[in-house]
């Protein structure tokens, strides 16, 4: 099989490259660190480097195999590795693990730029592995990032044809699975590191000493749970199809124009901007173009930015987008994009976090290739920068308003068969005019709130009027700000 660009392969020529280069500092920001050292020290006996290491636990070692690692005493401390490499010559390879939380101390970072420059004047490349963590900007200037990119599907495939055979031969493993499920398999897997989809392999071939059907579809769940648990990009469920989401007839006009061409082989659509009103169902389409694309729906909770990774969130950020990268074809959602980016708009006091994130989306969005389908989603139009709204970041600006008496009587249907209640008798035209300026969710908490109000489970036409009466909508309780947003988008938006 062909090797792929992220491959063991081209990583050695990369790190090769580098050495040739006299690059004095590489900085590798990777979780995958034992595929990391090896392509390094592959690149190492090619380039006929010395390889010298060291760790807060070991110290210094010397030596690139398992029986030469002998330790160097008195080396634990940062500053006295740093100093114990400064003393050797020539054109080595030096690769220090996890020390850019230590650089906080400034004689760890005057240690560092001594090394660095020694390095430099001897051909020799510092190489610090690490993940998360920032340099000083005395040293960012002159690194060079060396990100160890997440397997793309070839790779991932010939991964685990390779993992699946030894599974088979060493462990007994029953591979009860056909060349089709195989792929759905690495399907499921994509999106993990190396790492990570070899233990989701293991984790359920070794349970049962057998891989069937079932196990493929409990590694998705599995897949699911591990990417969820990140708090940024979660793995989201698509939801029905655009048929089963009321109104909206313009979107799906456009959805299906852009399918159409994309068959046909034109470039894919980028994405859209879709504003509306709160509980207009963004969200829902959102799901529903997922689904009736079949593709994975990545959820980019663009609040947990901020609130979780306080430090490396532009890390987050950019790790985060290439992951979706690694899955494409997908869609990739930004729920009330807003939240992250609204302080970009003007001045903020969170010493310029706030512009570098921005920048590095509008970067990512301008430059990125891979076929993803971009959804942002937005209440408050006014508080995002104006470069976002530019054309050519979107393929297309809608506005999602409140529904027509027409489609909110779709609406009231689509919800009362999903909560079991029969409309074979019911006036939904004297309905949908009750409930004139409700959003989609307010007509389904409408009726919710009649379900809760029957004694015998049998909901009446009245009872959901009646409800319907009693809880006021957004469109009247804040009804100059929606005021506000309809103005905005006259002449600046499509009507979805």
């Amino acid at each position: 099989m062909k090797s792929s660009q992220t491959d063991h392969n081209s990583q050695r020529k990369a790190f090769g490259h580098l050495f040739r280069a006299r690059i004095p500092l590489v900085l590798v920001d990777t979780t995958e660190e034992s595929f990391a050292m090896g392509c390094l020290v592959a690149a190492s006996v090619d380039e006929n480097r010395q390889v010298l290491s060291w760790s807060a636990v070991k110290g210094v070692s010397e030596g690139i195999f398992a029986e030469e690692h002998q330790a160097q005493s008195d080396t634990l401390l940062p500053a006295a590795g740093m100093r114990y490499l400064a003393m050797g010559n020539g054109p080595r390879v030096l690769v220090l693990f996890d020390l850019l939380p230590h650089l906080d101390d400034h004689v760890n970072a005057r240690c560092l730029r001594e090394l660095v420059e020694k390095a430099r004047s001897d051909g020799a490349t510092v190489v610090l592995i690490s993940d998360g963590g920032e340099l000083p900007s005395a040293l960012s200037s002159v690194a060079v990032p060396h990100p160890i990119p997440l397997p793309d599907r070839p790779e991932l495939k010939n991964q685990m044809q390779k993992l699946l055979t030894s599974l088979r031969d060493h462990d007994n493993v029953q591979l009860r699975i056909s060349n089709d499920h195989f792929e759905e398999m690495v399907d499921h897997l994509t999106g993990l590191n190396r790492q990570q989809a070899e233990q989701v392999v293991r984790m359920f071939c070794l349970d049962d000493k057998r891989l069937d059907i079932p196990e493929i579809d409990r590694m998705a769940e599995h897949k699911r749970a591990m990417m969820c648990s990140g708090g940024i990009l979660n793995l989201a469920r698509p939801k029905g199809g655009m048929d089963t989401v009321a109104g909206f007839k313009n979107l799906k006009a456009w959805l299906a124009r852009r399918e159409k061409g994309q068959e046909q082989g034109l470039p894919p659509a980028r994405g859209i901007l879709l504003l509306g009103v709160p509980g207009s169902g963004k969200s829902l389409c959102s799901k529903a173009i997922a689904a009736s694309w079949k593709r994975p729906l990545l959820h980019l909770d663009a609040g947990a930015l901020y609130d979780k990774y306080i430090g490396e969130s532009e890390r987050r950020l950019r790790s985060s987008l290439h992951q979706a990268e690694s899955m494409a074809p997908c869609v990739l959602w930004i729920d009330e994009i807003e939240k992250a980016f609204a302080s970009a708009a003007g001045r903020s006091s969170d010493g310029g976090l706030s512009q570098r994130m921005f920048g590095t989306l509008l970067n990512w969005m301008q430059e990125h290739r891979s076929d993803i389908f971009l959804i942002a989603t937005a209440n408050d139009i006014e508080a995002l920068p104006p470069e976002l709204l530019r054309k050519g970041r979107f393929d297309e600006i809608f506005f999602a308003d409140l529904p027509d008496a027409e489609t909110r009587a779709d609406i009231i249907a689509l919800h009362a068969t999903h909560q079991h209640i029969d409309t074979t008798a019911f006036d939904l035209a004297g309905l949908a005019s009750e409930c004139g300026g409700f959003s989609g969710a307010e007509i389904e908490q409408a009726i919710i709130a009649a379900r809760y109000d029957s004694t015998d489970g049998t909901v009446t036409e009245s009872m959901i009027a009646e409800a319907m009466r009693n809880s006021p909508p957004l469109s009247k309780t804040a009804a100059e700000g929606l005021t506000r947003l309809r103005q905005w988008a006259n002449g600046r938006c499509v009507v979805a």
